[in-house]
């Protein structure tokens, strides 16, 4: 599979994560289509599909990289000169700018989010009306725990792993992922999915259990976990003949029954 596709499966985690989640859907649809008209799913359409989730991912989705002021070196660029056609922080505008003809230049805002912490990175997260970025975040939390017990909110919102237009309403532990309603559904309809327990995930990113509101600190953990494992987690969810979940790390090749995103 990993020569069909051009997938180096040790790298392109997300990618291996849907590939799994493509072949297992194919494997349920090809058993019911084989019990009722004695006639094989047609890999073809496996295949596109499989091919349009890879474009998807590697090309459309990738991140946005800071654009840096081109006068001070490490600060985010705030603004567009449009007579220069550089990018500048408000410092480094104001450096460049103050005499002779480019005292008259004009701008354009530059917006980007960026980490308090990191200025070259953008930033993921808020928490208290500070921006950091996910690395910032970890950094902050091992120094000071108790920003773990404070509200943390997910800059962007969260969307569907499956149809990536449209807002995550709940968030699956099992397989450590985001659905909107109608995908969960889908993906859960049959098979050992059926077992799986969603949480409601609330438009202010709060998530629910059984009707509870979840701690803060659990939320952001819950939710921390599941877009590391969309985003490119090396871990990898399977379950055996007994129905145990266990993890394969992709890279490294070994398997583990502990959750490694806990």
């Amino acid at each position: 599979m990993q020569i069909l596709v051009f997938a180096q499966f040790d790298q392109w985690h997300d990618t291996t994560r849907r590939l799994k989640i493509a072949i297992e859907s194919y494997a349920e649809d090809q058993y019911d289509i084989a019990l009722q008209a004695q006639q094989k799913a047609d890999m073809d359409t496996f295949l596109v599909e499989v091919r349009d989730e890879q474009i998807r991912l590697e090309v459309l989705n990738k991140p946005d990289a800071v654009i840096m002021c081109t006068e001070i070196e490490g600060q985010p660029a705030r603004v567009k000169c449009e007579q220069c056609k550089d990018f500048f922080s408000l410092e480094g505008f104001a450096a460049t700018h103050a005499t002779g003809k480019r005292k008259n230049h004009t701008t354009v805002k530059c917006e980007q989010t960026t980490c308090s912490v990191y200025p070259d990175q953008l930033a993921t997260c808020e928490v208290d009306n500070t921006l950091f970025c996910d690395k910032a975040y970890e950094e902050v939390a091992q120094r000071q725990p108790h920003i773990r017990q404070k509200r943390k909110k997910v800059l962007g919102g969260l969307s569907c792993s499956e149809y990536p237009a449209t807002v995550a309403e709940v968030l699956c532990e099992d397989c450590s992922d985001l659905y909107c309603w109608e995908a969960f559904i889908e993906l859960h309809r049959r098979g050992n999915r059926l077992r799986h327990v969603p949480l409601r995930l609330d438009a202010e990113g709060q998530l629910y259990r059984a009707g509870e509101l979840l701690p803060p600190e659990e939320c952001a953990r819950l939710i921390d976990r599941a877009r590391l494992a969309r985003e490119g987690g090396p871990w990898l969810a399977f379950q055996d003949d007994q129905l145990n979940t266990y993890w394969y790390h992709l890279s490294d090749k070994v398997t583990t029954q502990q959750n490694p995103y806990l």
